[in-house]
């Protein structure tokens, strides 16, 4: 088998969609976000450390339908996206459906949750990765061929 698609439907086991890139990265720390280290743990290897920690040892969402040959679909991005059309979330892990239906002014956008609310880091299925601010989320949104957006957030 291989691969993470069984955990697709687990809010509490996203961090099991990085740790099948294990051989990849050399190390886990490289998915927390260093503005991030209040409400996260640091990992030390991928085997005990980060699978005990799990979703607290990761900063990034991930876009549970990107496809490679979707290039503007989100893959991954900071985790500090709110929509609000719904509010601020209070469940930390959790899978959202962000859809298409945003406006310049309303919509998704990027909360003050890492001190930081006016921009945030999202990586696209082609592999370039984009400082948006909240009005540039919502086009990349509004624009993507994924009708649902569904991200997966830690």
């Amino acid at each position: 088998m291989g691969g993470s698609k069984e955990w697709r439907n687990s809010p509490d086991q996203i961090f099991r969609h990085f740790q099948v890139l294990s051989n990849e990265l050399s190390v886990p720390r490289v998915l927390l976000c260093p503005s991030d280290v209040k409400n996260r743990q640091e990992s030390t290897n991928f085997q005990m450390d980060f699978e005990s920690k799990g979703n607290v040892a990761i900063s990034y969402f991930i876009g549970a339908d990107a496809d490679e040959v979707e290039p503007s679909m989100m893959l991954t991005g900071d985790r500090h996206i709110t929509d609000g059309r719904f509010g601020v979330p209070t469940v930390h892990s959790r899978i959202v459906n962000f859809g298409t239906n945003h406006s310049a002014a309303f919509g998704a956008a990027w909360s003050s949750q890492f001190g930081n609310k006016t921009h945030g880091n999202v990586a696209m299925g082609e592999g370039r990765v984009s400082q948006l601010k909240s009005v540039q989320l919502r086009e990349v949104l509004r624009i993507s061929s994924d009708l649902t957006n569904q991200l997966m957030i830690p």
